[in-house]
């Protein structure tokens, strides 16, 4: 009579560890860097924000992350799913259904990795970004009205109205 006592007390506690929607949520935080920061991260198409930043993002399903900084070549990485082995326990305990219910609601997986860090590299255009423009030192800037063929277009001054100043 004991002994079926323990064994009876023994099976909630069985019961939860075999199933992951309860020692894990349907979610995971995972995290996107980049050097150098500020850039901006576009996941599954959505601006989310700026390096660095740290989100949560369903298991369920993979994601795919683009990071963009003007002047530099964007990046693309992407989190995959992947099925997690603390699933397992349902089928010893929980049977299919439990199981079952953790693949529904995405809990049978993980994703990987559970950090990007990207190494942007420059687009090599020559082109500068507004930030690296303010803090340049070595930059000359020219206007002229008579370009020579090499010389490559950057922008065009418009009026917008008559000035005329004196020193």
């Amino acid at each position: 009579m004991m002994f079926s006592k323990r064994i009876f007390n023994l099976i909630p506690l069985l019961c939860l560890l075999g199933c992951a929607t309860i020692t894990q949520t349907t979610d995971q935080r995972v995290g996107v860097s980049s050097s150098p920061t500020g850039a901006d991260v576009w996941i599954d198409g959505v601006l989310v924000g700026k390096t660095p930043l740290r989100t949560n993002l369903s298991r369920k399903e993979d994601h795919m992350v683009r990071i963009e900084l003007l002047g530099y070549l964007p990046y693309e990485a992407k989190f995959s799913r992947s099925f997690n082995a603390m699933t397992l326990g349902n089928v010893v305990v929980g049977g299919v259904i439990g199981l079952a219910v953790d693949a529904a609601s995405g809990a049978i997986y993980r994703l990987t990795p559970s950090e990007i860090s990207a190494c942007l590299q420059k687009d090599g255009s020559g082109r500068m970004s507004t930030a690296e423009l303010e803090t340049c030192e070595d930059c000359f800037f020219f206007v002229t009205d008579k370009p020579e063929g090499t010389w490559e277009k950057v922008g065009t001054l418009t009026p917008t109205t008559t000035k005329t100043y004196t020193r």
